[in-house]
């Protein structure tokens, strides 16, 4: 028997990549866009877009290019790093 707040509220999965980070940003609330270095390694090289920081259970949690954002249809979310399956 499914759980019956999640067929009430299913899940919501999306991959984090560069060309709907922006889409997730607005979509998954609180969230911050989130810089790493740039791979060029010359002195003074910018940062690079890298992902998002999402609010899990009030603690900021890195959901990087390649991760997955699981909202739970209630307000939370969740995220799975890239490779890990359910």
């Amino acid at each position: 028997m499914a759980n019956q707040t999640e067929s009430l509220h299913p899940l919501e999965e999306r991959q984090v990549t560069a060309d709907n980070v922006g889409a997730l940003y607005e979509w998954c609330e609180p969230s911050k866009l989130r810089y790493g270095p740039h791979p060029d390694p010359t002195p003074g090289a910018a940062l690079q877009l890298v992902g998002l920081t999402v609010r899990v259970d009030g603690v900021r949690t890195p959901a990087l290019f390649g991760d997955t954002i699981v909202h739970d249809g209630c307000g939370q979310f969740t995220v799975r790093p890239a490779g890990v399956t359910r």
